[in-house]
């Protein structure tokens, strides 16, 4: 069985309708389908759900009541639920019995604990295929149903209504609406004070839509003829409220652009209660790129539009209202702080409107996180009552109101209700939670059907009485298919709530995620704070849409600023298109604003490279540039650091053989102060080098394969220089002999008396095993003062890269981890002194990158800047900005 929840907002693209659809089968092994062998039938408590404590009441250790409706074939449209007072119904279309072509539609009516009432009715026979179909109240009072379907004819469709009483039986006969020779394409039926609007879209062929509605008595028959209220639209939307309705939809801004992501306009018509325009068609946003999932409620007097819009490089939710008097507020973003947000779920409770939303940067593996706020008093942005649920992939959440406050279902994983600190890794499950007025959940109730009761595959049409009793529609995951009415009043539930935990109060948090630059074929990114902003260096592997074929061929050296906002200051500036990309880019920033940063990296080929600097000011304007020193051998990454009244620079360079590594330094206005001092003498193939300076002291550590040459497997060295003119201040020490290939060190300088080393330990050739990063201090004469552990992380797998900055009496780690299951997790990791955490590591973001891909970090202050990857574009990347709270 295989379940499509189209959704209410509709596109002339075909994404999104008011209907479902049951037919096929459910893939196995797909997120959110149980496994066959999986049971959680209650009291007998399944190994795939944590038990409950020995003493809890088994009177109360059930699942939520289910009951068994029908066992539908393949090809069936339905079944869909309403509610109507204390009964509701299920409606769906069949094969007819027999030989009989077409189909039928068939009903159970479902009372208050959503059992069945009576048995089934065929209501009418449709010999054409149907293809849309909606049920709802016959308007807001309880008064039975209204049923309203598109169906196929050999030219063209026709849309047909049929009232339901309350007993299930039909309230007289079926009605044609409409016959077009357009596509249908999106239905819904608003219920009003009296009967309901038939709102629906027919695509054209050019692609856009036109809008039209036909008002409806309680029976089900027209009162008055269909009339189109919008033409040339590419989305919609409609909401009703009592004796008021209205149509929100997108006209495109030229008709050149029919893009489905094109911006354009988003309008509001309101309507009467016999469908008709009322007044002029409002203004909501203009140049906008309305994603699909534009959702309206009723808001005051007026009403509340949230929308995602994807007119930038993240998807952010906005907000605009139109209040009693039809002046429209707003537009503005949901989230003061920013940050990527998708929009899911809207809905009215009283004087209360929650919204609920996805943040992109918060997946993990085959979870997601759902936020659930209140939106303000003045409808612009979401309140405090913020509460965020861990769900799963495959189906989108529904959110309603209840009597006392909102309930949500959505895939979410079935554990019994034991101990905050067990972690739930039960089998997915449709779940419902219920939440009060301020969003704290009150009960959760996954979804349990069958005999032996199992998790429900899918469930749909949650609804909740004046009462606080809700109910929703489940499928099993056999074939044919068995669906469900699930009973859901309120009670004091034995199963755990998805909700996630608040992170620990010392541990670090993300917030702000920002993508500030997209970028192909990144190899490296460098940042630092200049002034009150974040300055950025990139090396990118092409040049002019040209690859570089291998290391040392051309790669482009660009910079630009980034507000704290997210806000690129102006277009990046190219420094060079003559860089290596095995030399990496590093930058650092002056003593003042007024120094600007300097920007290193190895230019030219492998057999004629130089050290280059260039001086970039707060504004972004070149200041000046230098050619530091030839590096004739195989050049690694260039280290830059600020040195009290100049900037110190290290390098490798190979004209000495086997790759030696160097050091100068330079003064404010990049003049050359110090000589070239080569600082190793036995190193075989130094790499991946780090610097760090305190006041008068310089850390440098390199990765060096002296003692294994012919299998280059190197160790982490690490010497002091004096800052004055970057001559060796020390003996070079091994930090750690190992087995291992240890490489990309990472310093901070705590003070002059000590400074941590960290590094990436790989495991050695044809062993099984994970890599490992360790952590480890050294004293000012560059001698291991602490002994290297390994650093621990977040969760399961192992570290990529390690970036480390010192922040006052403590040194702030990024590490970017690649999960077992896949993927890369940042985790953010506060060290004291010795190295040990003095806080857990927490992990901060989960990146869209696969696990092998290479991730570029940089701290810069408070922020931390890193690479994604783009999903849609193969080989694209995006640099994103986020700030960092390291302490409560």
């Amino acid at each position: 069985m295989t379940f499509f929840s189209r959704l209410a907002w509709r596109s002339a693209s075909g994404r999104g309708a008011a209907t479902a659809l049951l037919a096929g089968t459910v893939a196995c092994g797909s997120a959110g389908a149980p496994h066959p062998a999986t049971t959680v039938r209650a009291p007998a408590r399944s190994a795939a759900l944590t038990s409950p404590h020995p003493t809890a009441d088994t009177n109360r250790v059930h699942p939520a009541q289910s009951y068994p409706l029908v066992t539908l074939p393949r090809h069936t449209l339905g079944p869909f639920g309403a509610r109507a007072g204390d009964r509701g119904i299920a409606a769906w279309f069949g094969p007819s019995e027999g030989d009989k072509p077409g189909q039928d539609l068939i009903a159970i009516v479902l009372g208050s604990d959503a059992g069945p009432i009576g048995p089934m009715r065929v209501l009418v026979h449709v010999p054409a295929g149907p293809d849309l179909m909606v049920v709802r109240p016959a308007s807001d009072t309880p008064a039975g149903w209204t049923l309203v379907w598109s169906a196929l004819l050999d030219r063209g469709e026709v849309l047909t209504a049929l009232g339901v009483e309350l007993n299930g039986g039909p309230n007289g006969t079926s009605t044609e609406l409409h016959r077009t020779s357009d596509h249908i394409v999106w239905l819904d039926v608003l219920p009003m004070t009296r009967g309901t609007l038939a709102v629906w879209a027919e695509e054209t062929p050019t692609g856009d839509a036109n809008i039209l509605v036909d008002a409806l008595d309680e029976t089900g028959k027209p009162r008055t003829v269909p009339m189109r209220v919008a033409r040339g639209v590419r989305r919609w939307q409609a909401a009703s409220a009592g004796s008021t309705a209205g149509i929100a939809f997108v006209v495109r801004d030229s008709d050149e652009n029919r893009s489905a992501s094109a911006s354009g306009s988003l309008m509001w018509q309101p309507l009467d209660a016999d469908g008709r325009p009322a007044g002029d068609a409002l203004s909501l946003a203009k140049g906008t790129s309305v994603g699909s999932d534009v959702e309206v409620a009723r808001f005051g007097g007026g009403w509340l539009f949230a929308w995602t819009d994807l007119a930038h490089e993240d998807p952010q939710v906005m907000l605009a209202t139109i209040d009693a008097q039809k002046r429209v507020h707003g537009p503005g973003a949901a989230f003061e702080s920013g940050g990527a947000s998708v929009l899911s779920a809207l809905t009215t409770s009283g004087e209360q409107v929650a919204m609920a939303w996805i943040e992109p940067h918060r997946r993990q593996g085959d979870t997601q996180v759902l936020g659930v706020g209140i939106v303000s008093p003045d409808g612009g942005s979401i309140g405090k009552a913020v509460s965020a649920f861990e769900i799963g992939l495959v189906t989108p959440p529904e959110l309603v109101a209840t009597a006392a406050g909102f309930a949500l279902l959505a895939p979410a994983r079935a554990c019994w209700s034991e101990a905050p600190s067990r972690s739930c890794s039960g089998p997915f499950a449709p779940t419902f939670v219920r939440v009060g007025s301020a969003l704290d959940p009150v009960q959760s109730e996954p979804l349990l059907v069958g005999d032996p009761e199992r998790p429900a595959s899918v469930a749909w049409g949650l609804s909740c009485s004046r009462t606080n009793r809700c109910f929703a529609l489940a499928a099993s995951s056999e074939t044919p298919t068995g669906v469900f009415s699930v009973d859901l009043p309120a009670r004091e539930s034995p199963f755990a709530s998805p909700r996630v935990p608040p992170p620990p109060a010392n541990a670090p948090r993300l917030a702000n995620v920002r993508t500030v630059a997209p970028t192909t074929s990144l190899e490296d990114l460098s940042a630092t704070r200049v002034g009150d902003k974040t300055f950025v260096a990139t090396l990118v592997a092409e040049v002019d849409g040209k690859r570089a074929r291998h290391r040392h061929a051309s790669a482009a050296i660009s910079t630009f600023m980034v507000e704290d906002d997210g806000a690129a200051l102006a277009e990046p500036k190219r420094l060079s298109t003559r860089a290596t990309s095995i030399g990496g880019v590093s930058v650092a920033a002056g003593g003042e604003p007024a120094d600007g940063a300097v920007v290193a990296w190895i230019s030219g080929t492998k057999s004629n490279g130089e050290v280059r600097l260039a001086q970039v000011s707060e504004s972004g304007r070149i200041l000046r540039s230098l050619r530091l020193a030839s590096a004739d051998g195989d050049a690694s990454r260039v280290a830059i650091a600020w040195a009290g009244d100049g900037w110190l620079i290290a390098w490798v360079d190979g004209k000495e053989g086997r790759g030696q590594v160097y050091a100068t330094k330079v003064g404010r206005r990049l003049q050359h102060s110090a000589r070239n001092e080569r600082i190793t003498r036995a190193a075989v193939g130094a790499a991946d080098l780090a610097l760090a300076v305190g006041d008068e002291i310089a850390w440098i550590a390199w990765g060096d394969a002296r003692e294994s040459p012919r299998e280059g497997i190197a160790d982490i060295y690490a010497t002091t220089l004096k800052v004055t003119d970057a001559t060796r201040a020390s003996p070079e020490t091994r930090v750690l002999a190992t087995a291992r290939h240890s490489r990309s060190p990472s310093l901070a300088a705590l003070s002059d008396s000590r400074a941590l080393v960290a590094w990436i330990e790989d495991a050695p050739a044809g062993v099984d095993a994970l890599a490992m990063g360790m952590i480890g201090c050294l004293d000012s004469r560059s001698n291991v003062a602490c002994p290297p552990v390994e650093l621990p992380l977040a969760g399961p797998g192992q570290p990529a890269s390690i970036v480390m900055a010192a922040a006052r009496d403590e040194v702030h780690a990024v590490v970017a981890r690649s999960s077992l299951g896949g993927g890369i997790t940042l985790d953010g990791i506060r060290l004291g002194g010795t190295g040990a955490p003095v806080a857990p590591p927490w992990p901060l973001v989960v990146l869209d990158a696969p696990a092998s891909v290479d991730v570029s970090l940089a701290i810069a202050g408070d922020g931390i800047v890193y690479s994604d990857v783009v999903v849609s574009g193969p080989g694209q990347r995006r640099i994103r900005r986020a700030e960092i709270t390291w302490r409560p």
